[in-house]
């Protein structure tokens, strides 16, 4: 499903590898094209080892892809200011990606969110909770979110699964950052409020629930266990 004239853009903003096709603009800082063209010539039986080890989820858009699917890609950095004009999004999408700004950054980034957004436009943020993991800290249950982490985490006592949790110090990709800021409920929205958005308009959500229909059957979301997700609506 593209966008509508009437609709607006749909915007997978830091979308890494997580790309999403259905007229979805893809940005991240990362150059995924490479990836893109991996995919595309991707063996159909997924016979090559790093292939065996491709999640369900990439396989399928590995096959949706080799079908001729078109998807976008834009190489931006998302700590400046975005390449569309003023309310033209009808979506946002940015799942796990404000964490990995500072609190300045991250302040500018959601004020060009609300900047691009037309009036009713919903943006769905997701990134790791900082109550959840302080609570699970507390009770000694860190090993609630092994699911979602990589085998090293699992290995490791308490305070070092919360160290990596905290600030992302499992990432070993060269453009991977870590963690710089991290969020609850109370404090993302401060911030939300702060880049011009109405608190009234801002809602805690589940995993995988959306207000959105269409990001309700175009999202796939991870990491669940431990992450908040918040949808606010311009």
């Amino acid at each position: 499903m593209g966008n509508s004239p009437n609709e607006g853009l749909k915007l997978n903003l830091g979308s890494g590898p997580n790309l999403l096709l259905d007229g979805w603009m893809n940005i991240d800082i990362t150059d995924m094209t490479p990836y893109i063209a991996y995919l595309v010539h991707a063996p159909d039986d997924f016979s090559e080892a790093g292939m065996k080890r491709m999640p369900p989820r990439q396989r399928d858009l590995s096959q949706r892809l080799k079908h001729g699917e078109p998807v976008k890609f834009l190489q931006h950095d998302l700590r400046k200011p975005f390449p569309f004009p003023d309310r033209s999004v009808h979506l946002i999408y940015a799942g796990q990606l404000i964490e990995h700004f500072t609190p300045h950054e991250g302040l500018r980034f959601l004020r060009e969110c609300h900047r691009v957004m037309k009036c009713g436009a919903l943006m769905r943020l997701s990134t790791p909770d900082l109550d959840k993991l302080l609570l699970a800290y507390k009770d000694r249950q860190m090993n609630l979110f092994d699911g979602d982490q990589p085998a090293e985490y699992r290995g490791k006592i308490q305070a070092t699964k919360l160290g990596y949790m905290l600030f992302g110090s499992l990432g070993d990709q060269s453009e991977y950052g870590g963690h710089k800021m991290i969020y609850n409920f109370d404090s993302l929205r401060e911030i939300l409020v702060q880049a011009g958005f109405c608190p009234v308009a801002l809602k805690r959500m589940e995993c995988g629930v959306s207000q959105s229909p269409i990001l309700q059957r175009e999202i796939h979301e991870e990491h669940g266990s431990h992450s908040l997700f918040v949808e606010v609506m311009v």
